[in-house]
């Protein structure tokens, strides 16, 4: 996921740059840039990523495609801190124009999301839920839902960030930095050992560089 975002990021921001330089030339200063993130940030504590990303979002303030990077890089190191407000308020920044909505979803009406999904989940042998990585309240929808996804007969949990044998290495009471990314931020970890103790099979499926 972390790739697809990088990606996205400079094929968006390469029709800002191309009447003023070559392709290669835009790669070239991108992938600077991006070095510049990582060495301000690898080895750090989360305070200090914090500290080094608000830095580098001042200075690569012109640059949109870095600078989105950075706003998504913040909110998810928000998280990890547990500052789930300050999480939303760095996404907020990116300042992304609303579309209208559609006539036909004007006219939608809300449910409640846990009822409405376990009742269609009978149907179906696959339930597959988005997350946006910086929002820790997306994984208490999972959280709520494994109860009931249990006793439907749902055995298996595939997450995104797991890494490749952390289903093996995971320990009862507790999740380890190692088991993966997006497993430092403490809901997620919560959802985890909620999903082993329900007898659920954790599933890695990407991870590698």
């Amino acid at each position: 996921m972390r790739t697809l975002l990088f990606i996205v990021a400079l094929l968006m921001s390469f029709v800002c740059f191309s009447d003023e330089q070559s392709h290669e030339e835009h790669l070239k200063k991108m992938k600077k840039a991006f070095e510049r993130v990582y060495e301000a940030t690898n080895g750090k504590t989360l305070s200090q990523q914090i500290n080094a990303l608000e830095e580098l979002s001042t200075e690569f303030a012109d640059n949109e495609a870095v600078y989105d990077m950075l706003l998504q890089e913040r909110g998810t190191t928000y998280s990890f801190l547990g500052q789930h407000n300050q999480a939303l308020a760095a996404f907020d920044k990116r300042n992304l124009t609303p579309k209208n909505l559609h006539d036909k979803v004007k006219g939608l009406s809300m449910q409640n999301a846990v009822d409405a999904i376990v009742e269609k989940s009978v149907e179906h042998q696959i339930v597959m839920i988005n997350e946006a990585h910086h929002v820790a309240q997306h994984r208490v929808l999972t959280y709520r839902l494994l109860k009931d996804l249990w006793e439907q007969g749902y055995r298996y949990l595939a997450l995104e960030t797991l890494s490749e044998n952390a289903e093996k290495e995971l320990a009862d009471e507790y999740v380890s930095e190692s088991a993966g990314y997006y497993t430092v931020e403490p809901v997620f970890a919560n959802l985890i050992l909620h999903a082993r103790q329900l007898g659920f099979q954790l599933v890695s499926y990407d991870y590698g560089s």
